[in-house]
């Protein structure tokens, strides 16, 4: 009410006030849960984070090679030396190029120092050097990444 103040304010008996359940209904149905998720996050963090976004990664795409991605992603395992099983030589970091119109991987890189630049020059090597010699192997059945 328009006026009052704190002194004519009293707080109502236990058996009228609300509980827990019919306060979160009736919360619930007067707010919007975007609202409040929105409201809470703040206008910044709300577009930058959390807004729905319209279109899709190939929007703009005319072909193959007309755009591609890249992704460095650390492997959960652990590679350790032939010669000792507890020399640990550390966790790989596995580079792909993804051709984003055709959704194939045209480029790999496997590196042991951490996420880079230049893993992933590596990976853009890889993805528009020929693929013949990269996957050719030898008589003895091991891969050679290089045309004898």
């Amino acid at each position: 009410m328009p006026g009052a103040s704190t002194d004519d304010l009293t707080l109502k008996p236990l058996h009228q006030l609300p509980s827990q359940r019919q306060f979160s209904y009736w919360g619930k149905k007067a707010f919007d849960d975007l609202v409040v998720r929105r409201s809470r996050l703040g206008e910044r963090r709300w577009q930058k984070d959390h807004r729905g976004l319209t279109g899709r990664a190939n929007d703009g795409v005319y072909g193959p090679g007309h755009r591609f991605e890249i992704d460095a992603t650390i492997a959960d395992i652990y590679l350790v030396s032939r010669y000792n099983r507890n020399w640990v030589i550390g966790r790989p970091v596995v580079y792909v190029v993804i051709d984003v119109f055709s959704t194939m991987i045209v480029g790999i890189f496997v590196g042991l120092e951490g996420p880079s630049w230049n893993g992933a020059r590596h990976a853009l090597f890889n993805a528009f050097a020929d693929k013949v010699a990269f996957c050719s192997v030898r008589a003895d059945g091991i891969l050679s990444h290089r045309a004898d």
